[in-house]
């Protein structure tokens, strides 16, 4: 895990997430821990730490079509993240972090992974973490033109791309973190 102390913002890196830490303030949370999805950090000072974590998705794609989305992927000039193994994005004053290893569909439980199957066949999973909202709907709407795959919120819904690009499109602000799909419809 990497820590990085920007003016009032702490970035912790853990392999699956980011996490902004902000509005450090006084108060007695001193000695206590702080969750991630994939790691934890002790807070050592009297600072109010306020996690807000990156928006993030799991592209999954037939797994006959990987070389070349991955190679769309790369033509963004990625830079390896040595503290991770995965890859770092920085696009139109965006920061991302993405795993194209694959490696995401073991988080999948097998139930899942056969709803997948039945849409896709074999998957492919890219686990794309971006610093904003904004971030991940520029990201998503370039990437996605024209794939035919899937897409997994991270918050419990698996969308096919087709239908998740027109969602953007009817509700430029939607935060499916926040807001599921069907409350759109």
């Amino acid at each position: 895990m990497i820590k990085t102390l920007v003016s009032t913002t702490l970035v912790i890196n853990t392999p699956r997430a980011c996490l902004l830490v902000r509005e450090l303030v006084p108060t007695a949370l001193a000695g206590r821990e702080v969750r991630g999805r994939e790691g934890t950090a002790r807070i050592r000072s009297l600072w109010r730490w306020k996690l807000v974590s990156w928006p993030s998705v799991i592209v999954l794609a037939p797994v006959e079509q990987r070389p070349l989305f991955e190679g769309l992927i790369r033509s963004f000039d990625l830079v390896p993240d040595a503290a991770t193994g995965d890859e770092r994005l920085h696009w139109h004053g965006y920061s991302y972090h993405l795993d194209l290893s694959g490696r995401i569909l073991a988080d999948y439980e097998p139930d899942e992974l056969e709803e997948v199957r039945s849409q896709i066949g074999e998957p492919y999973g890219v686990y794309v973490s971006c610093e904003s909202m904004d971030a991940a709907r520029a990201f998503l709407r370039r990437v996605l033109d024209g794939f035919d795959g899937l897409i997994d919120t991270n918050h419990y819904e698996i969308l096919p791309t087709h239908e998740f690009l027109t969602l953007l499109d009817h509700h430029p602000g939607w935060d499916w973190r926040r807001r599921p799909s069907a409350d759109l419809r």
